[in-house]
């Protein structure tokens, strides 16, 4: 069945819609119910008037009762006419409140409540004056009852006000907490979203840009279906092979190159002993004709010819060693070895080979360990001081010091006081047939072959130097089973 690609793009989209109709929606809600709740807090300030009058009105009804003062009962017949005003001036929001048929009920008890009060100050022709003690008990008992009337709607309206305020309130909180939730799950969404379909083939990508750093021409399985990240993973894709197939081209034509190298070297170091060989050779065979003509040769003359034969015969085999050393298998024999054994092993093979205006100091602590192979190591420090021993002319010294790293690692530098080496050609110095020697002091095998072993041991090898002033050979060596 053909599988449609997703994109990322349609997703955050969607995703984006859907959640701004659902924070759109709250909004609306919030928006309402705290309009709502403003009506209710605008509807409680007026029941609250409301309520006010009425227990005004029931205190100077008391204090009329009590001390027979005609003044108390006008100001609570005013107090009732203005809550009568009050009452229909905010009607409807009083029926909200309650309902209509108890907001008519007030106003009716409120008429009733005001003729009643109206009717018991009539006889009063001053503030001494009373009516008759049965008829004043019985208007007192009407006035009381209504009034107990008035005050139990106006509590219960402003309690029906304040219970709907809570509600509202609770029901905004309650929104509010919503609100968060909602924005939590959206916000881990997101971000599940992102880290899925973004984070992670990120990752996926960053891990296989280090195998290619490392030479691993990987491809990458199972892209993601999001059509954006899937058409990263498959350039990526097309970029690993093609860098796959410009490394089968540089390593074939550095083979080549390599090869070029080699040959070109050791027909160059070979052709000159054989030609030497040929030619003592060829007087030979022509002295010998003298010979049977019985003309008288020298035994010196052999001698000498035959001598020159025998040291052009070395060199060539000497040739030849060395490219079975360079070319033999790499397998070395690795342990912790103190690093001072190999390089005092490389002065006892040199011995005489150094001049003795050259003076050599080693200044390697005894406890300085490297994990390394003993006899390889002594042909590294034989090669770099032989190379160094013949680049001072006359008097020179020759330093070989050492010192650990914070990284796992022994730093080792042979110094010499010699003639230098050309920046142009410093970066040379370790490509087999190289040599800076003049004339056939030198093969340029001696460092190729250091710089092999120093790589087998998984360490590095750099050359600094100035001319005239001497050259400087620096390794770094792992102390441990490779470098950390």
């Amino acid at each position: 069945m053909l599988r449609v690609a997703s994109s990322i793009k349609r997703k955050i989209i969607v995703a984006s819609a859907l959640v701004s109709v659902i924070i759109a929606g709250m909004v609306v809600a919030t928006v309402y119910l705290l309009g709502f709740l403003e009506t209710k807090i605008g509807a409680l300030e007026e029941v609250t008037k409301l309520e006010n009058h009425i227990q005004e009105i029931r205190r100077y009804e008391k204090n009329l009762f009590l001390y027979h003062n005609k003044g108390d009962g006008e100001k609570a017949l005013v107090l009732v006419e203005g809550t009568q005003r009050l009452l229909e001036a905010h009607r409807t929001n009083l029926d909200q409140a309650t309902s209509r048929k108890a907001t008519e009920t007030f106003r009716r008890n409120l008429d009733r409540y005001r003729q009643a009060m109206a009717d018991y100050l009539a006889p009063f022709s001053s503030p001494q004056e009373m009516p008759g003690n049965d008829s004043r008990a019985s208007a007192e008992e009407r006035i009381r009852t209504l009034g107990s009337n008035l005050s139990s709607y106006a509590e219960s309206l402003a309690d029906n006000e304040r219970m709907d305020i809570d509600g509202t309130m609770a029901v905004v909180s309650i929104m509010q907490f919503g609100q968060l939730v909602v924005f939590g799950v959206i916000m881990v969404g997101f971000w599940t979203l992102v880290f899925r379909k973004i984070v992670h083939p990120l990752r996926v990508l960053d891990a296989h840009r280090a195998k290619i750093a490392r030479g691993q021409f990987e491809q990458i399985q199972n892209p993601p279906e999001d059509e954006e990240i899937r058409q990263i993973f498959e350039s990526f894709n097309r970029m690993s092979e093609e860098l796959r197939e410009r490394q089968r081209q540089l390593v074939r034509s550095e083979s080549f190159a390599a090869l070029g190298t080699l040959v070109a070297g050791v027909a160059h170091e070979v052709s000159s002993p054989l030609s030497t060989i040929r030619l003592h050779s060829e007087v030979l065979l022509e002295e010998l004709d003298g010979l049977n003509a019985g003309e008288g040769i020298s035994k010196e003359f052999f001698e000498k010819k035959l001598k020159s034969i025998m040291r052009e015969s070395d060199r060539t085999l000497t040739v030849v060693r060395d490219l079975l050393q360079l070319s033999k298998d790499k397998s070395l024999t690795l342990r912790p070895l103190k690093l001072k054994k190999p390089v005092e092993k490389a002065l006892d093979l040199l011995g005489a080979r150094i001049p003795a205006e050259i003076e050599v100091i080693v200044t390697i602590a005894d406890d300085i360990e490297i994990f390394g192979d003993d006899q390889r190591m002594a042909t590294v420090f034989m090669n770099l001081i032989s190379n160094s021993v013949t680049a001072i002319e006359g008097n020179g010294r020759i330093v070989v010091e050492a010192h650990t790293t914070p990284d796992g690692m022994v730093e080792v530098a042979v110094k010499d006081t010699g003639k230098g080496i050309p920046e142009d050609k410093l970066d040379k110095i370790f490509d087999p047939f190289f040599t800076t020697k003049e004339g056939a002091k030198g093969k340029g095998i001696g460092l190729c072959i250091t710089h092999e072993i120093v790589t087998a041991h998984k360490g590095q090898i750099w050359a600094e130097s100035t001319l005239g002033k001497g050259t400087t050979v620096k390794l770094r060596l792992p102390r441990k089973g490779g470098s950390e």
